[in-house]
């Protein structure tokens, strides 16, 4: 059975292991990676490989866990920061840092991420979803008006998730029609119109009832 890594070596084996994958996977495709890719790459023992990971499937495995706690990683730190922006400069800010993350050593997780998206949506979308959700809502304490939203609660779930989908939609499509920058303006603006509008309607139906 495959072993966690304990010492600097070892964890340095898993790494260079794992760096491979991402590599195969960005220059051959998900389907056509092997494990013999993956050890050639990684300059690696078969005796190595297997000792700490049983398939490739392992390994998709744990790219996506590196992936996501990276991503992670990028968006916390930023949270005390965001949560003061009004919703559209938020959007626009967090999806910049994703999009800087995404083409870091020439596109690697781009590539990756256009290639696993569809497979593991699920595991990428969950996590993030909790941390946004979270994010939104405490933008919502430091935007009085955010809590008048009639259904906060179901609106942060659907927009959280829509836009999550939205963007595993476009990074699944190898020849968007169009940037990410008007991707982002785009969703920045239908959520702001969407706070916009809705503060107003209830602002308009609180002075009628008063």
């Amino acid at each position: 059975m495959p072993r966690k890594p304990q010492q600097p070596r070892a964890r340095a084996t898993v790494d260079a292991i794992i760096e491979a994958g991402f590599r195969c996977v960005a220059r051959d495709g998900l389907a056509d990676t092997s494990v013999r890719q993956i050890i050639e790459t990684a300059g690696v023992s078969p005796g190595s490989f297997y000792e700490y990971f049983e398939n490739k499937e392992a390994v998709f495995k744990a790219m996506l866990e590196r992936f996501v706690t990276e991503a992670m990683d990028v968006v916390e730190p930023m949270t005390s920061t965001v949560v003061q922006m009004s919703i559209e400069d938020l959007i626009r800010t967090l999806l910049a840092r994703f999009h800087e993350l995404l083409l870091r050593d020439d596109s690697l997780y781009l590539k990756c991420a256009r290639e696993g998206a569809d497979v593991y949506s699920k595991e990428l979308l969950d996590p993030a979803a909790r941390l946004l959700q979270a994010i939104v809502y405490q933008h919502a304490l430091n935007h009085p008006d955010a809590v008048r939203i009639r259904d906060l609660q179901t609106m942060v779930y659907i927009f959280v998730n829509g836009g999550i989908g939205l963007l595993l939609r476009f990074l699944t499509d190898a020849n968007p029609p169009i940037s990410f920058e008007r991707f982002s303006e785009g969703l920045a603006h239908m959520v702001g119109h969407f706070v916009v509008q809705e503060t107003r309607l209830r602002a308009e139906q609180e002075a009628q009832a008063r």
